[in-house]
């Protein structure tokens, strides 16, 4: 007797609430990861300044404590993070227009260590077979 076929069982309510939150959290994801892509172009400085934040947030309580104003404590920290900023940014400049500058120096020897040459030596010529007797 062949096997009959099981016409289509009905979910349970459970069933149906499980599979609804699934499909729910996945275009819950879908839409947040495209909402940070697209909007890289805010969130990302957004995030770097919340970083920033609680880098300097320790260096303004300090100034706070020694009866400085949060304003000028504030207004101080920022000048002086950005001072280090543009100083580090100003130094890898340099050294980068310096490394830029000295480029072909530096490639000439290389270029001519991996050229081959005419007075070279042939490849195993010192390493030939010992004479036969």
């Amino acid at each position: 007797m062949p096997l009959a076929r099981q016409p289509f069982k009905p979910r349970t309510t459970e069933e149906l609430m499980a599979l609804l939150s699934a499909v729910a959290t996945a275009i819950l994801a879908v839409i947040i990861i495209s909402m940070l892509y697209f909007g890289r172009d805010i969130f990302v400085p957004v995030a770097l300044a919340i970083l920033l934040s609680f880098v300097l947030a320790p260096l303004v309580g300090l100034l706070q404590r020694i009866s400085v104003p949060r304003g000028l404590a504030v207004v101080s920290v920022v000048i002086l993070a950005f001072g280090l900023i543009f100083a580090m940014g100003s130094l890898l400049a340099t050294q980068l227009t310096q490394l830029a500058g000295d480029l072909p120096a530096i490639s000439r020897p290389l270029a001519k260590r991996s050229s081959p040459s005419e007075t070279r030596e042939p490849a195993g010529a010192r390493w030939s077979a010992p004479p036969t007797c």
